[in-house]
């Protein structure tokens, strides 16, 4: 029989060293809200408009279960995708959002091999910018009619 450990911290922790270090941000330490907000979208938004959900440190490391988007109906063929400008849809893909109060994972369309790795990582980007990141929404497909989207960011920056 084999025994296996995790890339990130078991690696970490079977290194020679008597007291590997861990980052944090992957063992031992408490996610915080990074950023939770909201926004009443109104008959001014059109298609292809973005919602800023916030600026987040490229080194940050994500709650893949904490981090959610929530939102109410916002019109017939109404998609919302979200990432960064270098990225429109590396985080979520063609969320459908024309249904009353759904809701996605803020990393519903990123790989579970990404999820341990920091925001510039997961975004797809060849080096660490440093730094922030800005964050956005993009309502797509046709024009959104009014509704509401509700954002929480639970992650912690990487050391």
């Amino acid at each position: 029989m084999t025994d296996y450990v995790g890339d990130v911290v078991g690696a970490a922790r079977s290194a020679t060293q008597s007291t590997p270090l861990v980052p944090i941000a992957l063992a031992g330490g408490m996610d915080r809200v990074l950023i939770r907000d909201t926004i009443e979208v109104v008959t001014a938004f059109a298609q292809n408009d973005r919602i800023s959900l916030g600026k987040l440190p490229s080194k940050a490391v994500i709650n893949p279960v904490s981090s959610v988007i929530w939102f109410d109906d916002m019109g017939t063929s109404v998609t919302m995708d979200v990432g960064s400008t270098a990225s429109e849809n590396a985080l979520v893909a063609a969320q459908d959002v024309a249904t009353a109060a759904g809701s996605c994972l803020f990393y519903k369309s990123v790989d579970v091999a990404k999820f341990c790795k920091p925001l510039w990582e997961v975004l797809g980007l060849s080096a660490d910018p440093g730094g922030t990141i800005e964050i956005f929404a993009k309502l797509e497909g046709a024009d959104p009619g009014t509704g509401t989207i509700t954002w929480q960011i639970i992650g912690q920056e990487r050391l």
